[in-house]
């Protein structure tokens, strides 16, 4: 014959099970929680490992920017130097071509002939030209 359980062993049992569930329950609900931290996290490293390769890249192309502006202003420079180099050869082979010019040709200068006499019309002192007659003795005694 079979055994016959009471309804409080049943009791029991029921509540021992239910209680194995809420534990398993409880478990799969903390590793479903360290899962989701997880992949939170490896979410987070893969974010900053992207945002670290985006700012190094953003840095090597500010960098070559820097280069390829600098290598511009460098051929400017050296642009504006061949145009006055240019500029300085001429100026110097002009004197030079001028000391020779001028050897050529007689170019006494005389500064006599330069020379403006000035008339100036002979001075006319009107009334003051003749002296005033000096005080006498009598007028000046009042």
């Amino acid at each position: 014959m079979a055994r016959r359980t009471g309804i409080f062993v049943q009791m029991q049992r029921e509540a021992a099970r239910r209680q194995r569930e809420r534990q398993r329950s409880e478990a799969a609900y903390v590793r479903q929680q360290l899962q989701a931290r997880r992949e939170a996290d490896r979410t987070r490293r893969e974010s900053m490992r992207l945002s670290e390769q985006q700012a190094k890249a953003d840095a090597r192309a500010q960098a070559e920017a820097d280069k390829q502006e600098k290598r511009a202003y460098i051929d400017a420079r050296q642009a504006d130097v061949g145009a006055q180099n240019a500029d300085l050869e001429a100026a110097v082979a002009d004197l030079q071509q001028l000391l020779s010019a001028t050897l050529e040709v007689d170019d006494f200068l005389d500064f006599r002939s330069l020379k403006k006499t000035a008339e100036h019309p002979r001075f006319n002192p009107g009334r003051l030209g003749h002296a005033l007659q000096p005080p006498q003795p009598e007028q000046v005694q009042a």
